[in-house]
Formats: C-alpha cells, structure tokens, sequence
C-alpha cells in the first residue's frame, strides 16, 4: 500500500515537472509587419518560430475590430488552409506551414486597418500569440459648403474622404458656435463631416471668414467657401444692347464716308 502511494506520488511529481521545464522554455517568434500602405494596395503579415522542436498543432489568424475579435483564417496539417467566408475573396494564406506562416490582404480597404494577431497552438505550451500592425493610408480630399441659411445663422458642413481621419479645426468665426462630427462608410470609402453652425453678427462677413484647416498626416489643407456669383442687375442686357447699337452705328457712318469719299474720287478722275 505505501508503495502504491509513493508511486503514484512520484507520477504526479514527473507531470509536474514536466510542465514546468516545458513552460519555462520560452518561445522565440519573429514578426514581420508590412510598411504603410495606401489603401488599394496589397499587404502580407509573416510570422515564424524561432524556437526549433515544437509540436504545433494549429496555426489561428485573427483581427480585431470595434466590433471584437474576427478569425480570419486557419492552418493544420490535416485540413489545410482555411479562410473565413467574410475574407475568402480579399485574403489568401500565402505561406502554409506549422513553424512559419502569411497572410496576403488584396485591395486593401480601410476598413483592413487595425491590429492582427497570429497565434501557433503548440503542444506542452498553449497558445503563442503575436501582435501585427496594418497602417493603412488615403490622400485628404474635401470641399467647405454652406448647406442651410436664415436671417440670423447659416450651417456650413466640412466633408473630406480618405484614411486615417483627419483633425479639422474651424478658423475665422471667433468661438461659441456650436459644432460637431461623424463618419461613414460609402462604397468602401470613409467619408467624415464637420459641421458648424454660425450665428451672423451685424456688418460682417462671416461666411467669407469661415475656414476649414484640415491635418493629415503632417499636412494641412484649407477649405474655403466657394464664391458666390454676383446678381446680375437688369440693366445690364440693356447697357449690352446701346453698346452693340452704338458700335454699328459707328460702322455705317465710317462705311458711309468711304463710300461718298470713294464717288468724288471716280468723278474726279472722269473729268
């Protein structure tokens, strides 16, 4: 009896051990993470173990998101590569292994930006998990325009698309107007808005000062209201029509005088 319990204490001690020496050897993993990319454009993520002799069971990719944690694709040996329906026609595993493994993102969008993970499942240690960055890019583009006007305030919109978003400021109307922001999604481009709404002060011109400055990445770029066209007064048709009248009229008194000039030339010369 005493034996049984030294030998199963003995047992219970080797699985012990075993554990420990097994998770205290750490696990070396090099990350590749792409370079900034202007959205379009194709990015691959690489990670690979370092640390030789380990028994992985299966290789995870997954990405995080406002709305959570999305796997994006998986490895084994025995089921092969397999890519999650929402990426399956932008994304491919380009590199299939156990101790090294890609992925390729084409036509990025910029909802592709953010934070991936890769993660071997290795036996003795669990999971390994590394972070990858994706920086993604889009060039500002954008316009200022008065939407909505009364007597006393007008509201002015600042809408630009591109990636990432932008910090816009609101120059030349002074302070206590109240203003505001958001995003959206348009065929898979991010659009944001800035507006403002502008009280109007006596004998100024508010809506010439108004500026939209926008910052993005380490530039900025001013919007300004377009001009609007002046009135056009109604005598102006009227002015338009005596000039033309007067310019023809000049031309048959010049035509006239030729003519007359030209007669008493020939007779003249007749005599």
């Amino acid at each position: 009896m005493d034996w049984k319990v030294k030998g199963d204490g003995i047992f219970i001690l080797c699985i012990v051990c075993f554990v420990c020496v097994t998770s205290i050897v750490s696990v070396d993993v090099l990350v590749e993470s792409p370079k900034p990319a202007r959205v379009g454009e194709s990015v691959t993520l690489k990670c690979s173990l370092q640390t030789p002799n380990l028994k992985v069971k299966q290789v995870t990719w997954k990405k995080f998101s406002k709305k959570g944690v999305t796997q994006v694709a998986t490895y084994t040996a025995i089921l092969g590569a397999l890519v999650s329906s929402e990426y399956e026609k932008v994304l491919n595993i380009t590199v299939k292994s156990l101790q090294a493994t890609a992925i390729t993102i084409w036509k990025t969008k910029a909802s592709d930006d953010g934070t991936y993970q890769c993660i071997f499942n290795v036996f003795a240690h669990g999971a390994i998990v590394r972070n990858i960055s994706v920086s993604l890019y889009e060039p500002i583009k954008g316009s200022l325009q008065k939407y909505n006007e009364s007597a006393d305030a007008f509201l002015a919109k600042c809408v630009t698309t591109g990636w990432p978003s932008p910090d816009i400021s609101w120059i030349g109307v002074g302070s206590g107007h109240t203003n505001g922001s958001y995003s959206e999604t348009i065929n898979e481009t991010a659009t944001f808005t800035n507006w403002i709404l502008v009280k109007k002060l006596p004998k100024s011109n508010l809506m010439e000062q108004l500026e939209c400055r926008v910052h993005h990445l380490g530039y900025e770029t001013i919007y300004k209201m377009p001009k609007q066209p002046h009135a056009k007064s109604g005598l102006q048709p009227i002015i338009i029509a005596l000039i033309v009248g007067l310019v023809l009229l000049v031309i048959g008194v010049v035509a006239a005088v030729v003519c007359r000039s030209r007669r008493r030339s020939s007779q003249h010369l007749s005599h």
